[in-house]
């Protein structure tokens, strides 16, 4: 992902991660991309803890809108809540 900083989006989110022991815990979520780049960097970050990056295709995205998508780390499935925009659980 090298992009030009003027065709930079960033979005920023409180979300939760699940643990190997299958606990969660809340951190910060950092979708930051570009206009012309077809994939996403997602940076999960925990309070003590450092974060992660995650670099995933709009494609696993745009899937998660539709099903459940994806294997290993990362899955996304779609959300639909009432009076609010379509969303992906990651």
């Amino acid at each position: 992902m090298s992009p030009g900083k003027e065709n930079q989006l960033e979005g920023i989110a409180r979300g939760f991660v699940t643990l190997s022991g299958g606990e969660r815990d809340r951190c910060d979520i950092v979708l930051r991309y570009s206009t012309d780049d077809p994939l996403v960097c997602l940076i999960s970050a925990r309070h003590g803890h450092g974060s992660a990056c995650w670099v995933i295709s709009r494609d696993l995205l745009s899937a998660g809108l539709t099903g459940t998508a994806g294997m290993g780390d990362i899955t996304v499935e779609p959300v639909a809540e009432q009076n609010k925009p379509l969303g992906v659980l990651l």
